[in-house]
Order: structure tokens, then C-alpha cells, then sequence
């Protein structure tokens, strides 16, 4: 078992001007319905998520799923987030050194 949870993710500007990875939590601890952004990862400065429908081979954009089919078909989300270097000239043209992560997460019991 586990509490019901619920948070946005989000790419927003940190206290040093940069871009951060962002979460948003909902607390509700006296009633009262409140929210918090808690910086997670810095200098991550794009995130995209792109869906893979039941029986497809291809992960799609998210007004691609809307247009085409239904949200109930969905059964993985692939996350890639991209990330800079602090430092601005650490490249051979003295650019900041920039790299995409991605990861793939199955949608409990969507899944065949």
C-alpha cells in the first residue's frame, strides 16, 4: 500500500537564472489544498514525453494520441530530458556541453 499522490513535472527557472527539472506537490495535510515546486535536478533545459499505444511500434507525441485514438490505449511513456553543463565553453567551438537521458516506463496493468 501506498498514500495517493500527485505532482507536476516541469522545466522552470531556478534561483541562479538557469533552467531546473521542477516537481510540484499537492499537500493537503490541514484541509487546505496547497502546492510547492521543489527544484529536483539542475541545468536540465528541455523535457519531452512521447506515448506508445497499445499494438504500436512508435512513440508518438502527445496531440498525435488525442487526434488518432483514445488515452485508455496508452501503455508506455518514454521521458527524455536534456542537460547542459554549467560551464559555457567546454566544447571544441567553447559552446556548453549539452546530452539527452531517456528512459521508458510501462503503465501498471497496461501491459501484455
Amino acid at each position: 500500500m501506498a498514500k495517493l499522490s500527485s505532482a507536476d513535472w516541469y522545466i522552470g527557472v531556478n534561483p541562479v537564472g538557469g533552467s531546473s527539472l521542477y516537481k510540484q506537490e499537492i499537500d493537503n495535510q490541514t484541509g487546505t489544498v496547497t502546492t510547492q515546486a521543489v527544484e529536483m535536478v539542475r541545468n536540465v533545459t528541455d523535457m519531452e514525453l512521447t506515448y506508445l499505444e497499445a499494438g504500436g511500434t512508435t512513440f508518438r507525441a502527445a496531440n498525435v494520441v488525442t487526434s488518432s485514438g483514445d488515452w485508455a490505449d496508452v501503455v508506455a511513456v518514454r521521458v527524455e530530458l536534456t542537460l547542459q553543463s554549467d560551464d559555457g565553453n567546454v566544447t571544441t567551438d567553447q559552446a556548453a556541453l549539452t546530452r539527452s537521458m531517456a528512459t521508458t516506463v510501462t503503465i501498471r496493468n497496461r501491459v501484455n
